[in-house]
């Protein structure tokens, strides 16, 4: 019978140890470390091309969906893609939605010496992870999301000004932490694209 007040306090620290709740800085912790690799991985998707996953050259691009490319990488998947076809060979990059040069839009900020995407009217750094992007179809400018009207959903995404240049379009947002939302977003501006592309050969 001596024995079971020790048996007592070791069931209470076993216990304890296994607690099913965790405490408020446990939480914080656990977000902190969710946001710096969320961070990280936005800064990563921004510094790399999607497709060749080397270092983004450029000219860059970007597509509907949002992901940036180096030029020279759609350039070299759309000659390899031609010629697997005509020999017969499967193409194996099948989540690829790119068929042609125009399914991409050319970057048109001027980038300098440090090729590092930034803001023409924040200054703001893509590469940064910081500020979240979007890029105009019809003039290719980058800009910070904060320079633009408050997205309500993928309608307000149409003809939209860019607000540096002036010129109206549509936008894309660009490298969305989420796929099933880029996906949502490509499958709506792809209609609206190829309706860019007709009324641009009108004009």
């Amino acid at each position: 019978m001596g024995g079971d007040g020790q048996a007592l306090a070791n069931k209470r620290s076993l216990l304890q140890k296994s607690r099913a709740y965790v405490t408020e800085a446990e939480l914080e912790e656990v977000d902190l470390r969710e946001k710096q690799t969320a961070k990280s991985r936005n800064v990563e998707r921004w510094r790399h091309c999607a497709l060749s996953l080397d270092p983004l050259e450029f000219p860059a691009a970007f597509d509907a969906m949002g992901d940036m490319f180096s030029k020279q990488s759609i350039v070299d998947y759309l000659l390899r893609r031609k010629a697997t076809t005509a020999s017969g060979e499967i193409d194996r990059a099948e989540g690829m939605q790119i068929k042609k040069l125009s399914d991409v839009r050319e970057v048109a900020n001027d980038t300098g010496d440090s090729d590092v995407i930034c803001c023409p009217v924040t200054g703001y750094a893509t590469s940064s992870g910081v500020h979240t992007f979007a890029g105009f179809w019809g003039c290719g400018h980058v800009v910070c999301c904060s320079t633009l009207p408050e997205w309500t959903g993928v309608d307000s995404q149409l003809d939209a000004e860019c607000p540096f240049c002036g010129q109206r379009s549509f936008y894309v947002r660009l490298v969305l932490d989420s796929e099933v939302e880029a996906q949502k977003q490509s499958s709506f501006l792809r209609s609206h694209l190829k309706k860019y592309r007709k009324r641009g050969r009108e004009e």
